[in-house]
This record gives structure tokens, C-alpha cells and sequence, in this order.
């Protein structure tokens, strides 16, 4: 049983006070990643159903995506709770 109720689940500042380092419709740019070569990525993924592009993303930017997960499990709140902050957004 999760111990989020309805009220906090629509209150921004239950959500902006759980996870203070993370944002809630920020006016941040969403970051840049460097994937290399798209096309090959492409390739591999119509061939194989997936890519595996390990460090695309710098342990600045997973880490606190990592912490918020481990948060929501923790309070035995559902994990897609987690894309009310904007960098779940931003890894996609």
C-alpha cells in the first residue's frame, strides 16, 4: 500500500519538498547528449529491437534520478509518480 493520499499527490509542494533537487515545470533547457553515430544506433535498433548506448548520460544528471526512484520506493510510492519532476522527461 503506498502512503501517498490524493491530496499530496496533486500538491506541487509535496513533491517540490521530496525531491527539492529536482524540478517541477522549470524554465531549464532540457540538457544535450552526445550519442554518436544515429544512424548506426538506428540500424541496430530496427535489427535487434533495442540499443545498448552505455554513458550517454553523465552520473551528474542519472544520480539524482536514481535517488528520487530509490525515494518513491522507499515511501511505497508508484514509480511512474517519479515523471512529475522534469529531468524524467529530459533523459527522453
Amino acid at each position: 500500500m503506498t502512503t501517498l493520499d490524493a491530496h499530496d499527490a496533486e500538491n506541487l509542494d509535496f513533491w517540490r519538498a521530496l525531491r527539492a533537487d529536482l524540478t517541477i515545470e522549470g524554465s531549464r533547457p532540457s540538457p544535450q547528449f552526445e550519442v554518436g553515430d544515429t544512424a548506426a544506433l538506428m540500424s541496430t535498433l530496427r535489427f535487434e529491437g533495442y540499443v545498448n548506448a552505455p554513458a550517454i548520460m553523465p552520473p551528474t544528471f542519472v544520480d539524482p534520478l536514481r535517488e528520487c526512484v530509490k525515494c518513491l520506493h522507499e515511501r511505497r510510492i508508484p514509480l511512474p509518480f517519479a515523471f512529475v519532476y522534469d529531468e524524467f522527461w529530459h533523459a527522453f
